[in-house]
């Protein structure tokens, strides 16, 4: 296994970081949206570069750089507290468009690689938690058309979405359809997230495309919805990691400079010993991380799944625990809104329920584990 960076993966790293450090402080996150963020510089940068969709193929718009460059971005985009709006379209709805071969889809992807066109995935539904194998939402196929009707819950930014890829239930099976947000029947009923992520419950009746409409039949659903969920999981993980090694930093920072009776609080063992545990954590999270990129790239499948499914587990646990524990040692200045401590908490609880919780991608690990020893 490959754990050094490649050369072309510090490259990535260090065009990220220059963007973030001459163009983005971390104190706008909480003032800025991701609606808002599409529109300053940063995230204009970030485009022209290529740095967002650098992780996809080449002749899907991007530079072939694969899961390493997935993995730079995110972490980078952890560690400066990027609200960005990339884990919807450019990981997870990029993902499921490059497992499907038709031209038309290729060319769309391109869009979404150039910044073009925006996707949404909403395959998630009221009481079935992140079970999206049945879905309840109906799809009618009739002479030169498709008739969708049913609600979606939890849809990452559905509202800054120019079309949503919609799983429903149709005559031989799941099926994927591309809808445009603007059909009409279509309405969004937004809301955010507790760190200001947006979300929208979309309600479908009797929403009418076309039969090309239709991108994954019950053949290829399932199989193109467990890829996109793996990498976008894999992005999140990646992303808590960041963040993470940012906080850590930032309550060293503090600890070396607040001092109470005489001297730095750095030097008092007790808090040496919880610092040190959570070195211990974020290591044992990077090389979840890291194994789970080499599995990736070796095109590993249930051996690849498993490993990204222990690693995401393992980023909401560690990252829940670095955040709170950055707050208590920062005392009551950790809890203000102009330290910013903890939105860094705020984002790692927000993203780590989006496609499953500790629970579920436990769940899952052992699921995959258990495939592959069979």
């Amino acid at each position: 296994m490959l754990f050094a960076a490649t050369e072309e993966q510090r490259l990535i790293e260090d065009s990220l970081e220059r963007v973030m450090s001459d163009q983005w402080d971390r104190c706008q996150s909480g003032k800025v949206t991701s609606t808002e963020l599409v529109e300053l510089p940063v995230w204009k940068s970030l485009k022209e570069l290529g740095l967002i969709s650098a992780w996809l193929p080449e002749d899907a718009g991007g530079a072939g750089s694969g899961v390493r460059a997935l993995l730079a971005l995110a972490r980078v985009i952890g560690r400066h507290l990027l609200p960005a709006p990339y884990l919807s379209s450019a990981v997870l709805c990029s993902a499921i468009l490059s497992r499907l071969p038709d031209a038309e889809i290729r060319e769309l992807l391109e869009k979404v690689a150039a910044g073009d066109a925006r996707l949404a995935l909403a395959i998630y539904e009221a009481g079935q938690r992140y079970d999206f194998h049945e879905p309840k939402t109906v799809a009618q196929h009739n002479d030169g058309g498709i008739t969708l009707s049913g609600c979606k819950t939890w849809v990452l930014e559905a509202a800054q979405a120019d079309m949503l890829i919609v799983s429903a239930k149709g005559p031989c099976g799941t099926s994927l359809y591309l809808v445009p947000t603007d059909t009409s029947g279509v309405t969004l009923q937004e809301y955010a997230a507790v760190d200001g992520t947006p979300m929208a419950s979309v309600v479908l009746d009797n929403v009418a495309i076309s039969s090309e409409g239709q991108i994954a039949d019950a053949t290829q659903s399932d199989a193109v919805l467990d890829y996109g969920i793996t990498m976008v999981a894999f992005a999140i993980s990646s992303e808590v990691l960041g963040a993470c090694e940012a906080v850590h930093e930032q309550t060293l920072d503090y600890m070396r400079i607040r001092e109470q009776f005489g001297r730095p609080i750095a030097k008092f063992q007790a808090l040496q010993f919880r610092m040190a545990d959570l070195h211990v954590e974020i290591e044992m999270l990077r090389s979840l991380v890291l194994g789970a990129m080499n599995k990736l790239e070796e095109g590993k499948g249930s051996q690849a799944g498993a490993d990204v499914a222990a690693a995401a587990a393992m980023a909401a646990r560690v990252g829940d625990l670095v955040g709170r524990e950055a707050i208590q040692m920062h005392g009551a200045i950790g809890m203000t809104e102009s330290l910013g401590i903890g939105r860094y908490l705020m984002r790692i609880n927000t993203i780590c329920r989006l496609f499953g919780d500790q629970p579920h991608f436990q769940s899952r690990y052992l699921e995959l584990t258990e495939g592959v020893l069979k």
